[in-house]
Formats: structure tokens, C-alpha cells, sequence
């Protein structure tokens, strides 16, 4: 069966199309629109008509695209920024009047553990702790023994401390004192050493790091994964 899955996060809408055979799911074909649905959420509390059009027109080109490719099953989630907003109901009838999706939104403890869940597939972790920063979230799973000890979801993304902190390109000392007091601030929420000495980092601020780290002109999951 050939699925779709749909990942709508504070920054960008992720699409995977994979041939699922079994239990065992191929990826044939992964795509990224960059719509920043989260664009001001943190301090109205609501999403954007711009940022859900934005949006909106994604999925459009997304259903049309997976029609021509004959999937038969789709798959849609949202994150941290649709989680957070009050007008989150406005958005989710607009996606489903214009492309027939219903959209599950995630929790962050949901979103934390299909992270888990993900890497155990894919990585020989027997101990260490899984970050997944995203732009409106981050979530931290301790592995113990491949078994999920503790998971947490942070209000703190990539999107968020550049709103709050209002960073600019260089950043200036003040602003990386505030993206620092942030993290701390939000860190609190995990309150605990821990004992993991391996590190997995998932999700989009991750493979953009390890990228500007080989000096990539153009992404290669290959080359990052």
C-alpha cells in the first residue's frame, strides 16, 4: 500500500510518500514546504490568516501531488504551533473543507514518543537521550536499556526564540544572553541529571546543523542521516 504522511510543524509541512509492506515502510519520496504556520503564535496566542493560507495552499499542492501518485492512504498531524493556538479549530475545518484531511494534533507527550518510536526503528540506541527540537517545541526522551524511561515536552523551538528573543543575523551578546536565559527557563521543566552518554538529535534544526557542519550547498539525507 502506498501511504502519505503529513507533518505540519511550527515551521515547515513535511511530506513522506512510502510503500508500506507489512510492518516495514519504504520512503520513496520526502518533501518540505516552508510556511511557518507558527509565524507570531507565541505572543498572540492565535494563527495567522497569512500563515494558514500559507499553509493551506501546501496541503492543496500536497493532495494534488499525491493523487497523481496514486496514494491510497494519508496520514496528517500538527505540532506545537496548532496545539498551542485558541483559532486551532478555524485552521483544521479550512485543511479539511480544501483537501478532505483530518488532521490529528499531537500532544507534546504523542510528539515525544513517535520521536522515541522513530529512532528505535531506525538507531541501535541501547542508552542515551533523544532531542527533537522543533520550531515551536522540543522534546527529550531518556533511553534506558532501549525501553522509554522519561520523555518531556518543552515550550521552547527554534521559531519561539527567534520571536522572543527577537534575534538578528549576526546575533548580538544580548540577544544570545536572552536565547540562553530561555533555555534554562524552559529546562527547569526537566529538572533532572541524567546518565545518558549517547546523544540522538532528530527533526529539521538538527539535519540544518549537521549540514552547515559538512558545508552542504544542498541537502543530502544521506549525507546527514
Amino acid at each position: 500500500m502506498k501511504i502519505g504522511v503529513v507533518d505540519i510543524g511550527t515551521n515547515s509541512v513535511r511530506l513522506m510518500i512510502g510503500n508500506y509492506e507489512g510492518e516495514k515502510l519504504q520512503s520513496k519520496e520526502k518533501q518540505l514546504y516552508s510556511t511557518r504556520i507558527g509565524q507570531g503564535v507565541d505572543h498572540t496566542g492565535e494563527l495567522s490568516e497569512a500563515a494558514m493560507d500559507r499553509t493551506v495552499k501546501a496541503l492543496e499542492s500536497i493532495r494534488v501531488q499525491m493523487e497523481q501518485l496514486g496514494v491510497q492512504k494519508v496520514y496528517a498531524y500538527a505540532t506545537s504551533a496548532v496545539r498551542q493556538a485558541k483559532n486551532k479549530e478555524v485552521f483544521l475545518d479550512r485543511v479539511k473543507e480544501k483537501t478532505g484531511y483530518e488532521v490529528k494534533v499531537l500532544s507534546g507527550e504523542e510528539e515525544a514518543e513517535y520521536g522515541f518510536l522513530g529512532v528505535m526503528k531506525s538507531v541501535a540506541l541501547e542508552n542515551g537521550l533523544i532531542v527533537d527540537v522543533g520550531g515551536g517545541s522540543t522534546e527529550l526522551i531518556e533511553v534506558q536499556n532501549r525501553q522509554r524511561k522519561r520523555l518531556v515536552s518543552l515550550d521552547i523551538g527554534a521559531v519561539r526564540l527567534y520571536e522572543r528573543c527577537k534575534v538578528s543575523d549576526p546575533m548580538r551578546k544580548e540577544e544570545i544572553r536572552c536565547v540562553q536565559a530561555e533555555i534554562e527557563r524552559a529546562l527547569r521543566k526537566w529538572n533532572r541529571e541524567t546518565e545518558a552518554k549517547n546523544l540522538v538529535a532528530i527533526g529539521g534544526t538538527a539535519t540544518t546543523i549537521a549540514s552547515m557542519h559538512l558545508r552542504l550547498k544542498e541537502y543530502d539525507s544521506q549525507k546527514i542521516n
